[in-house]
């Protein structure tokens, strides 16, 4: 509808159309304006007109664009009148009209007109506002000869090319930074500074602490609990073709006891875009909508949730979104809170009884991963004076098999890997263990 300068620093401007894309498609289509809109538009252009009486001084000095003459007028609905723009502009205006262009194009505006606007002539531009219908006339002040008018398309391909050629010079590394020394792999970023040799107590967790677990046990877990699933909680024999997927689950995730979804929230505790499944198959952002209301989820709706957080969840993840979808292929009804504590059950069982303990110790080459720098760890915080102790939920007789296999190729003849430790907890029950 008009061309207006609005600040954007201090002695930066650029170009904008207002209303331009709801005002018309072309420069011939009229389109209807609803009257609520009248009083706002009004508003907004008064305060427009005020900026431009203001700072009409202070604009003038801009040698990129610089304003012939400004007219005020009373705005009323019958008639509005705006700012005339002197062109020529140099290639710092241009560069500001991108924005204009790109408005221009969506108004379906020939390149002729938005040429002949930005070369060198007065545009001044006049609309008469009625309550039913917009009319958008152009009037031509002054006309120079068409030789004289640049090419907008050329001089926005030379620019596009001037900034491509600019991006790729910053993503070249500077010779200042090839000097420096890269960064410590080994190295620990911490938030606050820890004097280490203050510490002289070190205590360890057994499962994944001191034993590094292959991929190899989600399976095992995985299968173990269908089957309990299956022959002690009469779930379908068809649950028993299951297969653990190891790229489907990822750590921090939570289940919806209501409603029956896997959700992966972001820090503030939305629901990420690409972070909510109903089975194994992900909600769309409408859907969540629908499901949720909005993707931000309150206190009342963070009671329902259940944490799926360390790498023993994985397997449980996976075999939940598995038995969701099964029943949603087979049309059953089924209540997404009974799934979680039968899923949760089941997992607890094989934990308890000792079918994971006794499955991995009966290959343990198949599920633990050795690391040689562990008994060199070890032994080292012992010849600086240091206490160890082992602390773990596991049974004496599983982390024993799992260290002797782990440091069996370190240890000398004789040597046992419980003179590493002053004290070993095992079955300590935790987290009851700090509080009992």
């Amino acid at each position: 509808k008009n061309l207006y300068l609005s600040p954007f620093h201090n002695t930066h401007f650029r170009f904008q159309g207002l209303y331009m894309k709801d005002l018309f498609e072309n420069n011939e289509k009229v389109q209807q304006q609803k009257a609520s809109d009248f009083p706002r538009r009004d508003r907004d252009l008064r305060r427009r007109h005020i900026f431009f009486a203001k700072h009409k001084t202070r604009l003038q000095r801009l040698k990129s664009v610089h304003i012939s003459k400004t007219k005020v007028h009373k705005i009323s609905r019958n008639e509005e009148s705006y700012a005339v723009l002197k062109p020529p502009l140099p290639m710092a205006s241009l560069r500001r009209l991108l924005p204009l262009r790109s408005s221009l194009l969506r108004a379906s505006v020939s390149p002729a007109g938005a040429r002949s606007g930005v070369g060198g002539s007065f545009r001044s531009y006049n609309a008469s506002v009625y309550s039913e219908q917009k009319v958008l006339k152009l009037e031509d002040e002054d006309q120079l000869p068409e030789a004289n008018n640049l090419s907008i398309d050329d001089e926005i391909a030379r620019i596009r090319r001037e900034f491509d050629a600019a991006r790729q010079s910053f993503l070249k590394i500077p010779e200042s930074l090839k000097g420096m020394p890269k960064m410590n792999p080994e190295g620990i970023y911490v938030n606050k500074n820890l004097r280490l040799e203050n510490i002289q107590v070190y205590g360890f967790d057994y499962d994944y602490t001191l034993a590094h677990y292959s991929a190899n046990l989600q399976s095992l877990i995985y299968d173990l609990a269908k089957e309990h699933l299956v022959n002690e909680l009469r779930y379908p024999h068809s649950c028993l073709e299951f297969k653990y997927d190891p790229t489907f689950p990822i750590r921090g995730l939570y289940y919806d006891k209501q409603k029956g979804c896997l959700l992966k929230l972001d820090f503030f505790g939305s629901i990420e875009p690409d972070g909510c499944y109903f089975g194994r198959r992900k909600l769309t952002r409408k859907e969540i909508e629908e499901i949720y209301g909005t993707r931000h989820i309150g206190r009342d709706q963070a009671r329902g949730l259940v944490g799926l957080m360390d790498f023993f969840c994985f397997s449980e993840a996976c075999l939940i979104a598995d038995i969701v979808q099964h029943f949603v292929d087979a049309k059953l009804e089924f209540d997404a809170c009974y799934v979680y504590q039968d899923v949760n059950r089941a997992i607890q069982h094989v934990h308890r009884s000792g079918l994971v303990h006794r499955g991995i110790l009966s290959d343990p080459q198949r599920y633990l991963v050795k690391n040689g720098q562990l008994l060199r760890f070890l032994r080292m915080l012992r010849e600086k004076g240091k206490k160890l102790f082992l602390l773990t939920n596991s049974p004496y007789y599983f982390v024993d098999g799992g260290m002797r296999f782990m440091l069996e190729d370190s240890l000398g003849h004789g040597d046992s890997w419980r003179e590493l430790f002053d004290v070993v907890i095992a079955k300590a029950n935790k987290p009851e263990f700090y509080t009992s």
